[in-house]
């Protein structure tokens, strides 16, 4: 299991640029847990491009503006319901996931005073999720803004990954 930290500048599309060719080559399913885009939306992105069986979502930002219907491949979820969230990851790790990308700490930050338990909460997200994948071949991608990077919340996370991408 392979922790990525990928630090990506203002404009940088890198949902097309990193991303999709992430998803495009993971052999096993992806969870795409988004702060950012709804579920239609990196549907819309991927449709002819990816296996759409092999594609889970959690989107974290539909749901503050209407009350979505749950499918089986996308569950909507409050954005600091962070314990649901990564319950919901592990449980989408069960059914095969070995690409959890967390798309992004930045977009977390906004909520980052409604999160329960404080800042330590994203440290324990990610031991929790790398003990469940710990016995697969798989990697975990936290996406994060160039300018964030000083923030207490990401430079505590920053400590817990191993491999750091800068933009």
């Amino acid at each position: 299991m392979t922790i990525t930290l990928k630090f990506v500048s203002e404009n940088e599309d890198y949902f097309k640029s990193f991303l999709l060719n992430k998803i495009i080559k993971n052999k096993g399913k992806t969870c795409y847990i988004s702060f950012n885009k709804s579920c239609n939306s990196i549907r819309e992105d991927i449709i002819e491009k990816v296996d759409i069986d092999k594609f889970y979502s959690i989107d974290a930002i539909t749901k503050l503006l209407k009350e979505p219907v749950n499918n089986n491949k996308c569950k909507f979820i409050s954005p600091y319901e962070i314990e649901e969230i990564k319950e919901t990851t592990k449980d989408f790790v069960k059914k095969g996931c070995n690409l959890i990308i967390f798309d992004s700490l930045s977009n977390l930050l906004v909520y980052e005073q409604m999160i329960p338990a404080g800042a330590g909460i994203i440290v324990k997200f990610i031991n929790e999720i790398n003990h469940g994948l710990m016995k697969k071949e798989g990697e975990i991608i936290f996406i994060c803004k160039l300018k964030d990077r000083k923030n207490l919340l990401i430079e505590e996370t920053e400590k817990y990954i191993e491999k750091i991408k800068n933009a």
